[in-house]
């Protein structure tokens, strides 16, 4: 009982916006409380998650995988 949920119940996204099963529509400040703030139905993020779910979704921290990989090698180029 730390947290109370609002009286909505979300459907679907689309950018920055949601809408509940009601078609009301929200802007999007709390951005999946910061996991998912890339915001909803983008083509080509869900393209690639569509494509990685087909293959591999979650593996142990234990084992490497090619995505894992990838990231690792943007974020050391950045750094």
């Amino acid at each position: 009982k730390v947290y109370n949920r609002f009286p909505v119940v979300f459907d679907h996204g689309q950018g920055v916006w949601l809408y509940d099963t009601d078609g009301a529509e929200y802007l999007d400040f709390g951005a999946g409380i910061a996991v998912a703030g890339l915001g909803y139905g983008d083509p080509q993020f869900t393209g690639a998650l569509q494509e990685q779910a087909s293959k591999l979704l979650h593996t142990s921290n234990l084992f490497y995988n090619a995505p894992a990989v990838r990231a690792g090698e943007k974020l050391l180029a950045a750094s």
